[in-house]
């Protein structure tokens, strides 16, 4: 219970979830099998510390995000740490502010789009790099210096 309700405090900083109350059945799962191993018919606390060992070994290689370092239950379910959720979020918000610019003019100013980035929460050196990275993949080009446009197919 103890080792639950720390994962679970730690993780109430981070806005990540280290682990759910499922997995407290797992835990006892893995304690009640660790005690069967030696034979017995009766969970001591030696079961009870060898599946939490092992449970959180399997949680830091496998749920670990790897930009915060910290646990993430998220990564399993999603396949995504939370910090790479957030990252595309703000990538798709850049895409569909510049998006919606496009359709009020045929270019738009880099500037503007980072204003409305910056109204959507997303900060000006964040908005600066999406963009760049919008460049350099191909899915906006710059018409003229300072403006950009979205390339045809990504309207």
């Amino acid at each position: 219970k103890e080792f639950y309700v720390n994962l679970r405090m730690k993780s109430k900083d981070s806005g990540a979830v280290a682990i759910t109350p499922r997995y407290i059945e797992g835990l006892v799962r893995l304690a009640e099998a660790h005690a069967k191993m030696r034979l017995s018919n009766i969970v001591s606390l030696e079961d009870a510390e060898a599946a939490i060992n092992l449970l959180d070994y399997v949680m830091k290689q496998v749920m670990v995000d790897k930009e915060t370092g910290l646990l993430d239950i998220d990564t399993l379910a999603t396949g995504k740490p939370k910090s790479v959720r957030e990252r595309l979020q703000k990538y798709d918000t850049v895409l569909d502010i510049i998006r919606e610019l496009n359709k009020q003019e045929e270019v738009v100013s880099i500037e503007t789009v980072i204003k409305e980035a910056v109204k959507a929460g997303i900060d000006e050196l964040t908005a600066e790099r999406i963009i760049k990275d919008l460049l350099q993949r191909g899915e906006v080009y710059e018409k003229e210096q300072g403006y950009i446009k979205l390339v045809r197919g990504k309207e």
